[in-house]
């Protein structure tokens, strides 16, 4: 274990090698390096993303911040770093980065084993020139049976509804930014139906950052919350029928 920890380190130091000749590390020297082992794209409102694990994440300021304050101390120049320095790092990074995507692309689904093409069935590796912040958190297994899933849909909904194929099109309005249909999906049914289950059993296969979940009532006099999550796959509106959630 030990070797594998040093052979890691050994990379890392490789990775964030300053040429020996900068004796005073600028912002745009630190940016070079750092951008030569990560990847990083912005959003609309200038935050920045960092790619891990086939997805950008909402931490890339940070991350840029941390790896300018390791290149210094593995170059011996620790004494030049602050937090000034680390700032004005993380904005050259984000001023150079693309612009992720408003919504991903309706013919791919990002899996957390690759890239999925929804006609084609063909999976194929992640890339950071996928610019999305959706992941779903599942695997392509096309061979497997999901045969809890299939009795419990079988118990909760309508005979019709599971003829109609009704469960399996939700789920699937739902792994995709499809907007033209604006529309609202209402369970009804007492308590112990399962309706709470369908929905936590969503929030799972959809990845729970992935959705948001918001009140009927609202904090003050009871109006409706409105909210919109930009990037946000589902959303889950509680308390309709008189009491509160």
């Amino acid at each position: 274990m030990s070797d594998v920890v040093d052979i890691d380190a050994a990379r890392q130091a490789r990775r964030l090698r300053l040429s020996p000749s900068i004796e005073k590390p600028s912002a745009a020297d630190l940016a070079k390096v750092i951008r030569q082992s990560e990847r990083f794209a912005q959003d609309a409102g200038g935050g920045l993303y960092v790619y891990r694990n086939g997805v950008y994440r909402p931490d890339g300021a940070e991350t840029v911040r941390r790896l300018a304050q390791q290149i210094l101390e593995l170059n011996g120049r620790e004494q030049k770093w602050s937090s000034r320095l680390a700032n004005e790092t993380a904005e050259y990074v984000r001023v150079k980065a693309p612009q992720l995507w408003e919504r991903p692309p309706l013919d791919t689904l990002n899996l957390r084993d690759g890239l999925l093409d929804v006609a084609t069935r063909a999976i194929r590796p992640h890339s950071p020139e996928f610019l999305s912040t959706i992941q779903l958190p599942v695997e392509y297994h096309p061979e497997a049976l999901a045969t809890k899933w299939l009795s419990f849909i079988k118990a909760v909904f309508p005979i019709d509804a599971v003829q109609a194929g009704l469960p399996w099109a939700i789920v699937a309005w739902l792994m995709l930014p499809i907007l033209k249909f604006q529309k609202a999906l209402l369970l009804i049914g007492g308590g112990g139906t399962g309706k709470s289950t369908f929905l936590k059993v969503l929030s799972v296969f959809l990845g729970v950052e992935n959705c948001s979940h918001l009140s009927l009532w609202g904090h003050r006099r009871g109006e409706i919350q409105v909210r919109a999550d930009a990037g946000q796959a589902a959303e889950h509106v509680r308390g309709l029928a008189g009491g509160r959630p």
